[in-house]
């Protein structure tokens, strides 16, 4: 009963996130965000709609769901990419490049282990690719939060939120899918139970921090992340290009 009850209120108050963001027109300065707030009100709604009609049925529906939506809470990383490092395009396109690179290593390596495992189920493939793109979740947003640390970028109340919120959803969600791969079955039975209420944290935190629009200022004294990833970036091709030129005379040699 409890578990029902906090489903419905997770759905309303991800109903309530997107028509505030309509309200406030805060929609189309996130969208990312708020388009991955779309899919999983639309995930759930179909898996309440699934799970009321045929329980049966829900099992069998709930692992593409949950691939879909794991993957698509890539869009909440790239969003916070885009606004904290909006104004440093090269370092934004560079992370980004090892966000995506990342996302297809692990997509391939899980689907090379579903074709050559001989005793294939949904239910163990999905959990480990859940685990493996929830820890490179963690990792890629550590990352960006040690580059916003550093340099010291101001953030808005709502990315903040956004921040916050995704990062200890995240961080429960690597705690548990570790629980539930290395620990004994009675903590792996709890663990699985209390999965289903982990979002609802963060919708909270959503809720509170995303209730009305805050514009971001142009942040000040942040121009040396620009020119620490401009001179990386000279430094690089100044080694590839000398690379190049030396290479050929080697093998004349």
């Amino acid at each position: 009963m409890l578990s029902l009850i906090l489903w419905w209120a997770g759905i309303s108050l991800e109903a309530v996130i997107l028509l505030r963001s309509v309200i406030v027109r805060s929609f189309l300065r996130y969208p990312y965000f708020y388009t991955y707030m779309t899919c999983i009100l639309t995930i759930d709604l179909t898996r309440y709609f699934v799970y009321w009609h045929s329980p049966s049925a829900y099992r069998g529906w709930y692992w593409p769901t949950e691939f879909v939506s794991v993957s698509i809470g890539y869009g909440v990383i790239l969003e916070i990419l885009r606004q904290a490092l909006g104004r440093y395009q090269g370092v934004a396109r560079f992370i980004s490049g090892i966000v995506w690179a990342s996302l297809l290593v692990v997509l391939a390596y899980v689907a090379y282990k579903s074709a050559t495992v001989t005793n294939w189920s949904a239910a163990n493939t999905g959990a480990e690719l859940k685990r493996d793109l929830r820890t490179l979740q963690a990792i890629v947003l550590s990352a960006i939060l040690i580059l916003i640390s550093h340099y010291r970028i101001e953030l808005t109340r709502n990315l903040k939120g956004i921040i916050v919120g995704y990062g200890i959803f995240i961080a429960m969600n690597v705690v548990n899918l570790a629980v539930q791969a290395y620990a004994a079955a009675p903590l792996v039975d709890a663990s699985r139970h209390l999965e289903s209420y982990l979002f609802f944290f963060p919708l909270m935190i959503w809720t509170l921090t995303l209730w009305s629009y805050q514009p971001a200022a142009a942040p000040p004294g942040v121009e040396e992340l620009g020119s620490d990833y401009e001179s990386f970036s000279r430094r690089t091709k100044g080694t590839l290009r000398g690379f190049r030129e030396s290479y050929p005379r080697k093998l004349k040699e």
